[in-house]
């Protein structure tokens, strides 16, 4: 409790602290390993920072194999140490275990749009726009899909799709 309470304050290295006590007194408990790699991957992005969370997110994974929040995180620790290709395996792996994980879809799709891979983004970010309409997110990256792949019409939809949704905040 008390490391929640110093993440929701910012006081993220505090947080880590205590999440690592909470882990030394209950290490099986489903959570904590997760919670102290966005700890962690909140405080910074530095390499060590980032191999620090992987390992917790890994080892959430040891304890509970399906969660796929706790693979996208791991995607995210690549993503932030630019290594896309590791990055794209676990959001890929993230999405098998949870087909309908629309952040998962726009972290995949934004990694093929790196890669000029636009039918596959495009294909990723419409389901994630079908299952989650009011994700601003999802449409802005179908709206940059759309461009990217010359699809302008379409992507002029997706922006007045994002500006109403801006609109409505």
């Amino acid at each position: 409790l008390a490391a929640e309470m110093l993440e929701n304050q910012v006081h993220y290295s505090e947080a880590v602290a205590e999440y690592r006590k909470a882990i030394e007194k209950a290490p099986a408990a489903l959570g904590l390993h997760y919670r102290l790699g966005r700890a962690l991957m909140l405080a910074g992005h530095a390499p060590e920072a980032l191999e620090a969370a992987r390992q917790a997110f890994e080892a959430e994974l040891k304890l509970n194999p399906s969660d796929a929040i706790a693979e996208y995180q791991i995607g995210q620790t690549y993503v932030a140490a630019h290594n896309a290709d590791t990055a794209a395996e676990h959001f890929e792996k993230a999405l098998q275990l949870a087909p309908k994980f629309a952040e998962g879809m726009i972290a995949l799709a934004k990694l093929r749009i790196d890669g000029q891979k636009y039918k596959e983004a495009i294909a990723l970010l419409e389901r994630a726009v079908e299952l989650q309409p009011a994700m601003e997110a999802a449409h802005s990256n179908l709206m940059l899909a759309y461009r990217a792949a010359g699809k302008n019409k379409q992507a002029d939809r997706e922006q007045a799709e994002v500006k109403k949704l801006q609109e409505r905040r």
